[in-house]
């Protein structure tokens, strides 16, 4: 089964959500997008992060899975490019 054919309207869909990753990040990406998006200090965002880090799965889990599946300011979707290797090599 291909799962990348499977997928590619959801990373289509994931390409429309109005965050990004920012390539100004210091770990992912991910806080330096929002606080792009939202207009806030980027320095705010962060502390909230690492304040959420404490909580089980929702810190470092929903971290992990923007990381993934949101795209940078070029598209690039790492989740994606996970898929499609892995659908070439099998």
């Amino acid at each position: 089964m291909n799962w990348f054919k499977l997928a590619s309207p959801l990373f289509g869909a994931l390409r429309a959500v109005p965050f990004e990753r920012s390539a100004h990040g210091l770990l992912g990406g991910i806080c330096a997008g929002v606080s792009e998006k939202f207009g806030t200090n980027v320095w705010i965002v962060r502390a909230v992060a690492v304040a959420a880090s404490f909580l089980p799965v929702v810190g470092i889990g929903l971290y992990a899975a923007a990381w993934a599946l949101l795209p940078d300011r070029l598209g690039k979707i790492h989740a994606e490019e996970w898929l499609r290797d892995a659908s070439t090599k099998a």
